[in-house]
């Protein structure tokens, strides 16, 4: 078994590592808990359910009201599927797995624009069977479509770090746009990546390569944005969410309650929102007026920030109550097994991904990239809150650490004796 695994090519090996991560995502989605009404996953499901009807993108509750309450890109993804399966959520969710096999495919390719093909095979390997990753590959949700388009950007940039030209920042601004309509968070950060990227080559190309990014970012974005001038009173790029979210993780229960600082409010969020809905039931309006209680909230007790953004951290690392964050997974379908093994995973794949970035500190490697997609994840719960749903980058940045780490400096030497060998045994 062993020499027919190291004689056979990357790419059948790749494929039976991807066949075993689709089968245990399949099995999983079964494993999961039952569909539930207020969550996210029952906005995505209930859009693409209603994209081929008489009533696209309008509140599950009311077909009269417009909702944006979410990026589309995972209801448009799913829509096809939902059209031929309408009594369906388990082949809705089937598909999320199918997703999420592909980002274990994807993860072996940048792994090996890394290191060579043993640190894609490893890096694909943990792919598979990192929690963070097939937890969220089970569940009807932007993060396995996020996670998707981060690890195709940084293959790319990988692909051609020596020299963007004018397809790469076209795709790489696309990729961008796609983000900005699934989780809009991560958007900046691609396009950030797009900038430094290019900034070897000159003012001039880089000026082009940037503008060419940004330009095509904007035409995938903007159909959706001018769609939602047409349904509301406020302009609306991606989302209705903003204020929602910051709403939540600003207020007296967060800001003072030993519980729940640092983390977000389901009191908050739903006092606030009553008080919205009774000067308007237009969602844009809605949001405004939660952005800006938060707003406010924030600026009179600004002295009380400092610790609270320590604490969205300490969440974000699993380090304060994760038996809370047990629990409200599994009100979104998580069974509590596996946001269990998902924390505990964190534990010991956190400190080795940072033991892993020291044994290769020497090696000749994109370091900014990794730490850009990891001090992102950072930076994105330091504004919000610390959900572990905005690890999206930073998995992917652990996951090529950690292939990278456990093959050392020597990925060059071992793909060059795997090559001798091959060569022998013919």
């Amino acid at each position: 078994m062993r020499s027919w695994w190291r004689g056979s090519s990357f790419a059948v090996r790749l494929g039976v590592i991807a066949i075993i991560a689709l089968t245990w995502r399949l099995i999983y989605v079964k494993l999961e808990l039952g569909y539930q009404v207020l969550t996210d996953e029952a906005w995505y499901i209930g859009q693409a359910h209603n994209l081929f009807g008489a009533h696209p993108w309008t509140s599950i509750f009311n077909y009269n009201l417009p909702t944006a309450q979410h990026g589309p890109l995972a209801s448009l993804v799913m829509a096809p599927v939902a059209w031929l399966f309408p009594h369906s959520t388990i082949s809705l969710r089937f598909v999320m797995a199918i997703i999420g096999t592909v980002t274990v495919i994807m993860c072996g390719l940048a792994a090996r624009e890394l290191g060579g093909d043993r640190v894609g095979l490893i890096g694909a390997g943990l792919a598979a069977a990192l929690p963070d990753l097939w937890i969220r590959d089970g569940l009807v949700v932007s993060e396995p479509i996020a996670a998707l388009l981060v690890v195709s950007a940084v293959w790319l940039v990988l692909r051609r770090r020596q020299q963007l030209n004018l397809a790469s920042a076209a795709a790489l601004g696309a990729t961008c746009g796609l983000m900005a309509l699934a989780r809009a968070e991560v958007a900046p950060v691609l396009m950030l990546i797009v900038v430094i990227c290019c900034a070897r080559q000159g003012i001039r190309q880089w000026a082009k390569l940037v503008g060419i990014a940004l330009v095509v970012s904007v035409a995938v974005v903007a159909p959706w944005s001018w769609y939602n001038s047409t349904r509301f009173a406020d302009p609306v790029l991606i989302s209705n969410n903003f204020g929602t979210t910051l709403v939540g993780a600003n207020c007296p229960d967060t800001y003072f309650g030993s519980a729940l600082i640092g983390y977000d409010s389901l009191n908050c969020e739903f006092s606030a929102q009553a008080r919205a809905s009774k000067i308007s039931n237009d969602e844009s309006v809605q949001s405004a007026l939660l952005r800006l209680h938060a707003q406010s909230f924030v600026t009179q007790h600004l002295t009380r920030v400092p610790e609270v953004v320590a604490m969205r951290e300490m969440w974000f690392l699993g380090l304060y109550r994760p038996g809370w964050v047990v629990h409200i997974g599994t009100l979104g379908g998580q069974p509590a097994w596996a946001t269990w093994i998902q924390a505990l995973s964190f534990y010991v794949l956190f400190p080795l991904a940072l033991w892993a970035w020291w044994r290769v500190r020497r090696r000749e490697m994109p370091h900014w990239l990794l730490g850009t997609l990891m001090i992102n994840s950072f930076l994105v719960v330091a504004v919000f809150v610390g959900h572990w749903r905005y690890r999206v980058t930073f998995d992917i940045a652990l996951i090529l650490l950690l292939a990278l780490g456990i093959v050392g400096d020597n990925s060059d030497r071992d793909d060059s004796v795997e090559v001798v060998t091959r060569v022998s045994d013919t």
